[in-house]
């Protein structure tokens, strides 16, 4: 049974749950009923679940020789020096902007990852914009690069239904983690009926990855209802429904 946040029941021979790991690491102990077991629970504290965001910077003309398809940033020992950890987020977010790269003529987009990523979901859309625009004039040594006419950024730490975008194996985790996961579980039939709610069978096939989003794969079986429930939400979030978090505004 898939139970929604308002009320609406689901009933269905198999379910097949494509929730994406920064959800099931966040929600874990109140996403699935009965909760998934120790072992895997266990599997899932060695993994990672970043967040890897894209800015896109849209102009009214080109202004890169054709020749150029990539800005890529490396910043000097001196200028990496000055950011060092105890430096303010505000100060030091955007040296994780890898490059920017050309989409077409007049569209670039920039790569930004980690701990500075999140951060940047938090800042306005011309705040973002202004920056990047620095950044470019600073690496080209070019102090006519133009304005952006408009500028959206992904957020997908922000998202309630994705908490990130990028799985990885942490610290003291193996390849082997990512395949306990993904190991058939079999749960035995509940040892108590109850009028009318006949046992169910429940098999977790796993969690398996498929390039940044998690699947569980779950088998329920019983005659008409089921004594337990898996409780997966369905309430879409307040913010607008869009990939970067919010609506595009201009820069």
């Amino acid at each position: 049974m898939v139970e929604c946040e308002n009320g609406v029941k689901f009933y269905a021979d198999h379910v097949i749950c494509t929730v994406p790991l920064g959800v099931i690491m966040e929600r874990a102990d109140s996403l699935f009923q009965p909760a998934l077991p120790p072992d895997k629970a266990t599997v899932l504290d060695r993994l990672h679940f970043g967040t890897v965001n894209k800015i896109f910077l849209e102009y009214e003309r080109p202004f890169l020789s054709p020749d150029i398809d990539e800005v890529i940033l490396l910043w000097d020992k001196l200028d990496a020096a000055a950011a060092t950890a105890d430096a303010p987020m505000k100060e030091r977010w955007f040296r994780k902007i890898y490059s920017f790269s050309k989409v077409n003529e007049t569209m670039l987009v920039g790569w930004i990852a980690g701990e500075e990523a999140r951060f940047m979901e938090t800042l306005k859309m011309n705040v973002v914009a202004e920056t990047c625009t620095a950044l470019i004039k600073k690496f080209l040594a070019d102090p006519y690069v133009p304005k952006p006419k408009s500028c959206v950024f992904t957020a997908w730490h922000s998202q309630p239904y994705s908490r990130g975008s990028y799985t990885a194996i942490g610290v003291g985790g193996q390849q082997s983690d990512v395949e306990k996961v993904a190991e058939p579980l079999y749960q035995k039939p509940l040892n108590r009926t109850v009028r009318r709610i006949p046992r169910i069978r429940c098999q977790i096939f796993g969690l398996m990855q498929y390039a940044s989003y998690s699947l569980l794969l779950f088998s329920l079986s019983w005659p008409s209802e089921a004594s337990t429930a898996i409780r997966l939400s369905t309430r879409p979030s307040t913010a607008p429904f869009s990939p970067v978090g919010r609506p595009p505004n201009s820069c």
